[in-house]
C-alpha cells in the first residue's frame, strides 16, 4: 500500500510569529498626550493676536495595555508522521504517478484546534495539496500557543507533506527502535513518536534520505496504535498510563 512520507522540516519553520509592537503603541500614545497638552489656543482680536491662558491640565488617561502576544508556539499533541495514512493518496494521482512535496501553514486557535490551512508551496499537483489540508485539518491537534502570561492563544504552524509512490515493500532489516504513546481514559492514543531509532539502513543514508526512513519508520509504528480497552486502576475506575515499547529486527542468513 503507498505510504505518503512526512518530511521532516526543521522545527523553526513552525513556530508562531511574535513582534513587541506593545512598547511603541504605548510610546505612541503617550507622545500624543504630552504634544496636545504643550499647544496653548490662539485667540484671535482686533489687534495682535495673544495666546489664551493655559487651562490647568486634567487627569491624563493611563496608557492602553500592552497587546499581549504569544511567546510559546503550538505543539501538536501527537506525531505528525500520524496525521497522513497510506490509504489518503488520491488514487487518481496514483494512477497517473504524480507526487510532490507540499509545505502548508495551519492557523492553530486558543483550543488547539485547527482553524485554518494554506498551502504555502504547491506541490505542481492539485489533487495533493487538496488532501493535504483535508488531512491535516481533520487530524491535527495542538497544544495551543501561550502569551506571556501563559493563557492559551491563537498561533500558527508550518510543516510539509512529501507525497510519494513506494515501488515494493522492502525486506526488514535490521534494527531496534524505542517508542512511546499515552493511553487515555477512553482508550485515545495521544503522543505517540519514537524515542530511540538503530537501523542498518542508516549507515547508507544521508541528509533527508536518513530523515525520511525515521519519518516513515515512526508513521508506522504509531499508526499501529490506535484504540485501546483503558486501563484501570484498583477500584475500576479508568486512568491514564504512557506505554513504552521496544522493538527488535535481527535477520539471519540460513545455511544451504
Amino acid at each position: 500500500m503507498p505510504r505518503p512520507l512526512l518530511s521532516h522540516s526543521p522545527r523553526v519553520n513552525a513556530v508562531s510569529r511574535w513582534t513587541s509592537e506593545g512598547v511603541p503603541i504605548i510610546a505612541a500614545a503617550m507622545g500624543i498626550k504630552t504634544f496636545a497638552f504643550a499647544i496653548g489656543v490662539m485667540a484671535v482680536g482686533t489687534g495682535v493676536a495673544h495666546a489664551a491662558p493655559a487651562r490647568p491640565p486634567g487627569p491624563v488617561a493611563p496608557p492602553p495595555a500592552p497587546v499581549l502576544v504569544n511567546v510559546k508556539p503550538p505543539v501538536p499533541v501527537a506525531s505528525p508522521a500520524t496525521w497522513v495514512m497510506p490509504n489518503d493518496y488520491p488514487s487518481q494521482a496514483m494512477r497517473n504517478g504524480e507526487t510532490g512535496t507540499v509545505r502548508f501553514l495551519l492557523h492553530v486557535d486558543a483550543s488547539g484546534g485547527v482553524s485554518n490551512c494554506a498551502v504555502t508551496r504547491s506541490s505542481g499537483v492539485a489533487a495533493l495539496d487538496a488532501v493535504t489540508c483535508d488531512v491535516v485539518s481533520r487530524r491535527a491537534r495542538f497544544h495551543p500557543a501561550r502569551d506571556r502570561l501563559g493563557r492559551p492563544v491563537s498561533g500558527t504552524y508550518a510543516n510539509a507533506i512529501r507525497w510519494q509512490i513506494p515501488q515494493g515493500n522492502l525486506a526488514p532489516t535490521d534494527r531496534q527502535i524505542t517508542g512511546t504513546f499515552v493511553v487515555e481514559r477512553d482508550g485515545s492514543v495521544r503522543d505517540c513518536r519514537l524515542v530511540t531509532f538503530q537501523s542498518e539502513d542508516q549507515k547508507t543514508l544521508k541528509g533527508d534520505a536518513a530523515a525520511s526512513l525515521r519519518d516513515h519508520t515512526e508513521r508506522t509504528f504509531c499508526t499501529a496504535q490506535v484504540n485501546y480497552l483503558p486501563y484501570r486502576d484498583a477500584t475500576g475506575a479508568p486512568v491514564s498510563k504512557r506505554v513504552t515499547i521496544t522493538q527488535i529486527v535481527k535477520t539471519e542468513a540460513l545455511k544451504d
